[in-house]
């Protein structure tokens, strides 16, 4: 997750060291293209909703994402070895983040995002496999970086 975060603050220093170069490229456009899809459903949705459901959701969908990518898809691949189950497991973890994003350019964030969380987590669900430690790394992630 500190790759992805440290690559993701990239996303906003870049625009302030490009500035004198072309000045329409501000942190604020950065930000409008990468909160557009399911970001910007997840951003309404916080400001919407009661805290306490929209974490309740939150919680359920992370929880949905490592079930379903680590406990079903990883474990059903680990017969074919351990290298190629994280692989498969992850590029399936990208392709669904990049659904319902309105470009590649828009989907930037949550494809490297994507690729760190589902080769980390692959990783350790192989070492020890137990989703519950996964689930909260994921959430603790996705509320300090996506939101």
């Amino acid at each position: 997750a500190g790759f992805s975060a440290l690559i993701c603050q990239g996303f906003f220093i870049l625009p302030s060291m490009l500035k004198s170069v072309s000045p329409q490229f501000t942190t604020g456009h950065v930000l409008t293209t990468v909160r557009r899809g399911w970001m910007k459903n997840h951003h309404d949705a916080r400001d919407i909703l009661h805290p306490g459901f929209w974490i309740t959701i939150l919680v359920m969908q992370l929880a949905a994402e490592e079930i379903i990518f680590r406990g079903v898809y990883l474990h059903y691949f680990l017969n074919e070895g351990p290298l190629l189950a994280i692989t498969i497991s992850t590029l399936l973890f990208v392709l669904m983040e990049i659904f319902f994003m309105p470009s590649l350019r828009s989907a930037v964030f949550p494809i490297v995002g994507a690729l760190v969380i589902g080769a980390v987590h692959g990783y350790l669900f192989t070492q020890v496999p137990t989703l519950i430690p996964l689930i909260l790394s994921h959430l603790v992630f996705f509320i300090i970086v996506v939101l």
